[in-house]
């Protein structure tokens, strides 16, 4: 049960963590802000879990070693794709283009030795930034899946307010939405923004996107993040 549920927090925390990198600054292992591995674990900690350790006491510093090192192994692990150029993902068919619409592919990242589990960042200049999921399911309900992360994002973004929730189709897919907003540093800039979380479920993939904006462009968002939602690729293969 802890091993489950352990996995289901790191991928809850690199998850959170790795769309911030796109979000926040740069994209594809290049954060000009973490010059050292410390900063890494602290960072994400300070984002995803620091509530957690904070209610520890002295007597468990045992286990708060254990789990820094279990956390930094799995962004370790997480190994960077230096390309912005198209990036076709064999496992699921899906097919990410150097351009979406008016983003531009920043980078891919693969969090796996396979490259099972992978994330593309497209970035439409410092306005709107998308990272875009594609993961194996594994067998886990949809519905489950998203009540997750929606959870997650609000218990450790902050001043975190769901702004709306509901199911949606996007080219026949049906999958999940919720609409956030929350301060946090977004390219330089302490100030609120509009956060929106997507998942999809398609022959056994999940296919999530994390999309952040600030305010003053949310009128140009809701248009931006449409067409995107109409020209992004889609899993092919069937997962195995």
């Amino acid at each position: 049960m802890f091993i489950c549920n352990f996995k289901l927090f790191l991928k809850l925390t690199t998850s959170v963590r790795l769309h911030d990198a796109h979000a926040g600054h740069t994209h594809a292992g290049s954060r000009k802000n973490e010059s050292s591995e410390n900063q890494l674990i602290h960072s994400t900690f300070s984002a995803a879990a620091g509530h957690t350790l904070g209610a520890m006491n002295h007597k468990h510093t045992f286990m708060k070693k254990g789990i820094y090192f279990l956390v930094l192994w799995a962004l370790l692990c997480s190994q960077t794709i230096i390309s912005t150029d198209e990036y076709f993902h064999s496992f699921s068919g899906t097919k990410f283009k150097k351009q979406i619409g008016n983003f531009l592919n920043v980078g891919t990242r693969k969090y796996d030795d396979l490259g099972k589990d992978i994330s593309v960042g497209y970035n439409l200049n410092q306005d709107i930034t998308i990272t875009h999921y594609v993961y194996p399911s594994n067998g886990e309900n949809l519905n489950a899946h998203f009540e997750n992360y929606k959870n997650s994002i609000l218990s450790n973004k902050a001043k975190a307010k769901l702004l709306s929730a509901s199911n949606i189709t996007t080219n026949n897919i049906s999958g999940k939405y919720a609409k956030f907003e929350y301060f946090e540093d977004y390219f330089g800039k302490h100030q609120l923004v509009f956060s929106y979380l997507y998942i999809y479920e398609l022959k056994g993939w999940f296919i999530m996107l994390r999309i952040t904006t600030i305010i003053e462009n949310s009128s140009k968002t809701v248009d931006e993040i449409n067409n995107y939602l109409k020209l992004m690729p889609w899993p092919t293969i069937q997962c195995k």
